[in-house]
């Protein structure tokens, strides 16, 4: 029995010392050996670690570089890949580092390059491929070798040969001319070019390669998508190889059942080819075909095609987006190239789509491209391994060592590219590639080089070409000033916030006179516009009336406010100072001369009788012109009166005027009075997050009035270029500006782009009107049809939360679910409709909102001439349009049931009871179809972004706070248990009331309520003028010490435990969330009910906490928003 036991116990300890001593062999010994072979060799390098090798260096240098703010450069080969870029430096070209426990040589020099990758000797093959890797490419053209990459490389060269990419042009022209179509509705305004383009050739591909679209095969790239974010996140991990296949973590568990999603969505696909009657000449086609091929050695497996399928949607896809990105990126900064590229292409194509003849002849196209990829390549890096016996140059490499190949320190080599390596300079490629590189093939690597070159090179650029040239075609464009520059290598090279540019249509120009000569034409002639006043030898008249028509076409090139006042201000100088030359030259030289012709007549006794008539006719004439042009300086000087009445004398006396009263302020400037202050600070806040998650926002979201507010105290002026402001954080003085009980205090006149936003509607109305909406709107809104109201809530609530389910244990955003959710409720309770029928509507109220955040604070020049408007102007004018034919759609729609005999009335929803009163008898009582228009406007948007700005803060806030998150949750399943809220009982959620309150006070959705003073009147003790602004700020007032205490920026739901009353000491002026008032926010109780229902809802189903990913970045567009969202990690309860 010992003896058993003894060789029991010593065969269980062989079984774990032969893994032990593998083990040790592969992760100390080997490492040992080859970094001793490579040092023989005067191969150096950084040393490794036990286990981690290089991995815990190579991730803190990344991460450092990471953290910096990026300046605009395209130096970024030290910025990407740190590691390779010091130990160049430390070691030489060619040096090895240790990714874990396997060696990797890193190798710059071009001749040992050509010679890997060319490998004549066949001593090389692909590296392995990682786990996350195998995943989204499976074994492919792209990680497999031998025969079956001949094979697959065979198949692949097929379908992407010079006839098969002229075949499909036409399919890339209608894939770009769909982006276009999107892009009109952003004229003059912010995308994101590099989203534009991912949608863009994930179209392209599908429709090439696959024969289908992008919505097709929308759930693909999505899944791939999330297969290389995985991918990057464990890129430098390390992981034991028979531990992490037996114990995965949960992206590995994550990445399997998105592995196995693809794989069922391509077969079914393949499945669907399979039943068609051809299968067709693209590339699924030809994979069929070989499938199904009668010689076996041609034939390849199912696996083997949705593994080229995976491949395809990814590289297809990502090669070609992040090529167009870059491009586009370089373009908008180097305006000069852009218009070299738009020159070209209405040379060759006219307004014409891209034709093959020439596509093929684009010289500047091809250079910038070529320069944007050597810049920008798609790739950073091309891996081997080396396989027994191989050698590089005189070196000798132990098998199964990667061979590392930097592509960006090859193309930013200032010894390869000369000392401008780091510019954009697409010269360099005037006379070709080779002459670029002299002949070093392997100083430019985009797609690589030898027989593994991309095969999809030559689709990837001419797809580039045709999307460029089509957009050149249209478009102008700049970089925005919210772009980030953060390339980020996630399998391709990709800008890792976008690249957002302003767009501006150039189609006017190819309107007006259609052919390349008249264009250029065209062009000359507008420019001749803006300097035909300097022009002396014509008449000044005639260079009017001759420019006159291009009047247009000078407004719609004007986009920038600044260079619009320039070119007037210079228009009018000009003009002015050329009428006093010709009013010399015509009206009071002839005159002296028609006096001075009488009197030499009357010296000579033979003159002509009729003589005197003609000169005392001309005299009348020029009389005439004298007294109308005495009429026009008198008219223009009572012009620049007023202008100077209006921008300096009224600023200096209303400032006197207040400080009189000892109410100081920030000094008036000129024609801008605090604005480029406001700017300058709001920018310096909104520049970076807060550092820490602290609720004191109001130094962030309004620092101008935080310094303002420490500075001049309380109550304070301040100047929105000529306008004086009074800002007021008094409660006493809020009270009485707020119950505006003698209607001194109306609201305020809207700017343009508001009232296009709202309209006339119950916001911005005053009078008999807002009285007769306020009432409709009271009607709508009143307790019993909150109460029927309740179902429609819930039921779009369970849609979301059914949603949600497959987020278990993962990270969610919440504000764009919730901005989803409240558009479903206030579409299906107001207007018996639903999200995806007012999509449209909440789409463009969103642009007319990031109008105004655009323009807020900025000083307007010449606002209220028409033909004098800005990009923006313009824009929004094409948007409000829209907007009310949409609307007016939804409330024909209606209309039409009635007439028709669908409906017995037109509803007890918001929109019922404005349309029957639209349709009263008595006139007091109707309304017009504007008004309607303008109700819907306001509803709908207000609607949805408060509730869902509330919903945001208030989650995030529990999330922080998890015993206010339990108590809550307790409450509620003592109220309602596991089922839905009931009517009955949401007003008794005492915590949950308790929390929102909180989150109101912290969170404010307005932070500012604005008044005009109507006529002279008293406030408190002031005097205060007509035509003054008003703004009260609750964001002030709620964080204010002197009012909640000194625990003012916690958050503290308890100090609501007795009701607001007693939280605000009875002072009712210091919470002001929804205003105060006769015209405090009608829909108050409707968004409580929504508010409360949704957190029930939520409460029931899962725990949530923040997300480590949050970024605490509160701003305003509207309403107070997170900038960066509120991301939660779900956990079902």
């Amino acid at each position: 029995m010992g003896e058993t036991l003894i060789i029991f116990v010593a065969s269980i300890l062989f079984c774990l010392l032969v893994p032990l001593i593998n083990f040790l062999h592969k992760v100390w010994w080997m490492p040992r050996r080859i970094q001793h072979v490579f040092f023989s060799q005067s191969i150096k390098g950084p040393p490794p670690r036990f286990l981690h090798g290089n991995t815990i260096e190579i991730s803190e240098m990344r991460q450092n570089f990471m953290n910096r703010k990026l300046q605009l450069s395209h130096d970024i080969f030290r910025t990407l890949q740190p590691h390779i870029y010091l130990w160049t430096k430390i070691y030489g070209k060619n040096f090895l580092h240790w990714p874990g426990a396997r060696a990797e040589l890193v190798v710059s020099e071009p001749e040992l390059i050509k010679e890997l990758l060319y490998d004549n000797e066949q001593s090389f093959c692909r590296s392995d491929a990682d786990r996350y890797l195998k995943k989204i490419l499976g074994k492919g053209i792209l990680t497999s070798d031998g025969e079956k990459w001949l094979k697959l490389r065979q198949l692949s060269s097929q379908a992407f040969h010079a006839e098969s990419l002229r075949h499909m042009i036409p399919a890339m022209i209608e894939s770009v001319e769909l982006m276009l179509g999107r892009w009109k509705n952003y004229e003059g305004m912010e995308i994101d070019a590099s989203e534009e383009f991912r949608l863009l050739t994930a179209e392209i591909i599908s429709r090439t390669a696959f024969g289908s679209s992008y919505l097709e095969g929308q759930d693909i790239f999505q899944m791939l998508r999330k297969l290389v974010v995985l991918s990057c996140k464990n890129s430098h991990k390390t992981k034991l190889p028979i531990i992490s296949s037996v114990f995965k973590d949960r992206y590995d568990l994550e990445a399997d059942k998105l592995e196995k999603r693809v794989r069922d969505s391509v077969l079914e696909m393949v499945k669907k080819r399979q039943t068609e009657i051809s299968f067709g000449e693209d590339f699924l086609g030809l994979h069929l075909k070989a499938h199904y091929a009668s010689d076996g050695n041609s034939r390849i497996t199912v696996q083997e095609i949705i593994d080229q399928c995976k491949t395809f949607y990814s590289a297809g896809q990502t090669t070609t987006s992040v090529l167009l990105s870059w491009t586009i990126l370089l373009l908008a900064i180097h305006t000069d190239w852009q218009e070299k590229a738009r020159e070209e292409v209405f040379e060759l194509f006219g307004q014409q789509p891209p034709n093959p003849e020439g596509i093929s002849r684009m010289k500047t196209m091809s250079m910038i491209i070529n320069e944007s990829l050597r810049l920008y390549p798609p790739s950073v890096y091309i891996q081997r391994k080396a396989k027994k016996g191989a050698k590089l140059g005189k070196l000798i490499l132990p098998t199964n060592t990667n061979v590392h190949v930097p592509i960006l320190a090859i193309h930013h080599d200032p010894k390869l590219w000369g000392k401008d390596a780091h510019i954009f300079n697409p010269e360099r490629f005037s006379s070709g590639v080779a002459a670029a590189t002299k002949n070093n093939p392997a100083a430019f690597l985009p797609f690589s080089l030898g027989p593994r070159a991309c095969v999809g090179a030559n689709f990837a650029t001419l797809e580039a070409k045709i999307s460029l040239s089509m957009i050149l075609q249209r478009y102008t464009f700049t970089l925005s000033p919210n772009y980030v520059h953060s390339p980020v290598q996630i399998l391709s090279l990709r800008p890792q916030h976008g690249v957002q540019v302003m767009i501006t249509n150039v189609e006017v120009f190819c309107q007006i006179l259609p052919s390349t000569g008249q264009r250029s034409k065209s062009m000359e002639m507008t420019n001749s516009f803006c300097i035909c006043t300097q022009n002396k030898k014509e008449d000044l008249l005639l260079q009017l009336s001759w420019t006159w028509p291009f009047r247009k076409m000078l407004s719609m090139m004007s986009t920038e406010r600044t260079l619009e006042v320039i070119f007037l201000s210079r228009l009018f100088v000009n003009l002015f100072s050329l009428v006093i030359k010709y009013v010399d030259k015509l009206w009071w030289t002839p005159r002296r001369m028609c006096y001075a012709i009488p009197m030499r007549l009357r010296h000579y006794n033979k003159y002509h009788p009729r003589s005197i008539v003609y000169v005392q006719k001309s005299l009348t004439l020029l009389g005439t012109m004298g007294i109308l042009f005495s009429c026009f300086l008198c008219f223009f000087l009572l012009v620049l009166l007023r202008i100077f009445y209006k921008i300096c004398w009224a600023p200096i006396h209303m400032q006197y005027v207040m400080r009189a009263q000892r109410i100081k302020g920030p000094p008036y400037k000129f024609l801008y009075g605090n604005t480029k202050e406001i700017l300058s600070m709001k920018s310096k806040s909104m520049s970076c997050p807060m550092v820490d998650i602290s609720h004191d926002i109001f130094p962030r979201i309004q620092p101008h009035m935080y310094a303002w507010r420490n500075l001049y105290g309380k109550n304070f002026l301040v100047w929105i270029g000529n306008k004086p402001q009074l800002v007021v954080t008094e409660p006493e003085l809020i009270r009485q500006i707020l119950s505006n009980k003698e209607g001194a205090y109306p609201k305020i006149k809207a700017d343009s782009l508001v009232k296009k936003l709202l309209g006339d509607g119950l916001v911005m109305t005053e009078g008999e009107k807002w009285l007769k909406l306020r009432k409709l709107a009271n009607h709508a809104f009143h307790a019993e049809s909150l109460k029927d109201m309740v179902p429609a809530m819930i039921e779009s609530v369970e849609a979301v939360l059914e949603k949600w389910r497959c987020h278990d244990g993962k990270e969610i955003e919440v504000y764009e679910e919730f901005r989803h959710l409240t558009s479903e409720v206030i579409s299906r309770t107001a207007f018996g409709s639903s999200y995806l029928e007012g999509k449209n509507i909440f789409e463009m109220l969103m642009q007319l909102g990031f109008f105004i955040f655009k323009n807020d604070a900025k000083i307007r020049f010449l606002k209220d001439w028409k033909i004098f408007r800005s990009a923006d102007d313009i824009a929004s004018e094409k948007i409000e349009e829209s907007l009310r034919n949409s609307i007016m759609s939804i409330v024909n729609k209606r209309e039409e049931g009635v007439k028709i005999g669908k409906a017995d009335s037109y509803g007890n929803d918001f929109l019922g009871s404005l349309l029957q009163a639209h349709h009263a008898a008595d006139v007091k009582y109707r309304i017009t179809i504007d008004d309607i228009v303008d109700e819907c406007k306001t509803f709908y948007l207000a609607g949805h972004e408060t509730i869902s700005s509330a919903l945001t803060w208030t989650i995030f806030l529990l999330a922080i706070h998890t015993d206010w998150q339990e108590k809550a949750r307790n409450e509620v399943f003592e109220f309602f248990g596991h089922e839905k809220p009931k009517p009955d009982f949401i007003a008794r959620l005492r915590n949950m009331t308790m929390i929102i309150n909180e989150t109101m006070r912290l969170y404010s959705p307005a932070t500012n309520i604005v008044r005009r003073v109507g006529r002279e009147v008293k406030l408190g003790k002031l005097t205060l003028p007509a035509d003054m602004d008003i703004n009260i700020l609750p964001c002030a007032i709620h964080c204010d010490p002197e009012i909640w205490g000194a625990d003012a920026l916690l958050f503290k739901p308890e100090r609501f435990a007795e009701g607001v009353a007693k939280a605000t000491n009875y002072n009712t002026m210091a919470y002001l969330p929804f205003g105060f008032g006769p015209r405090t926010c009608v829909g108050l109780n409707f968004a409580a009910n929504e508010v409360k229902i949704a957190l029930s809802m939520m409460l029931q189903r899962f725990k949530f906490t923040l997300s480590p990913n949050y970024v605490h970045s509160p701003f305003t567009v509207l309403t107070l928003r997170p900038e960066r969202g509120v991301p939660i990690v779900l956990n079902p309860l």
